[in-house]
């Protein structure tokens, strides 16, 4: 015998799944840079080198060493430019593309 649910139990599955998806976009809005110029704000501002080498893509943390966070984030240091880079891949070609932030 199936069972009916109650429009209560209907409303409180749709308010849960509402504030997952919904807390889910805000983080990926708001809390992950989501460009070049952002990714270097984010590393500059970072409290500790763990924190800053959180940003780095999934596997390439070895990749961020300590040297390069104190660096970017020393006070009398800045950026003379930040760039973005895409590539678009063929079958027999590959193009990369140089931006930069607002371009």
């Amino acid at each position: 015998m199936k069972r009916k649910y109650t429009l209560g139990e209907v409303i409180l599955v749709g308010v849960i799944a509402f504030m997952v998806l919904a807390g889910t976009t805000y983080y990926m809005l708001f809390f992950k840079p989501k460009n070049s110029l952002e990714l270097y704000q984010s590393i500059s501002f970072a409290k500790d080198f763990e924190e800053a080498q959180k940003l780095s893509a999934a596997g390439y943390e070895a990749n961020f060493k300590k040297e390069g966070y104190e660096y970017i984030s020393r006070g009398d240091t800045t950026a003379n430019r930040v760039n973005h880079f895409t590539v678009f891949e063929y079958d027999e070609k590959s193009y990369l593309i140089m931006t930069s932030p607002g371009t």
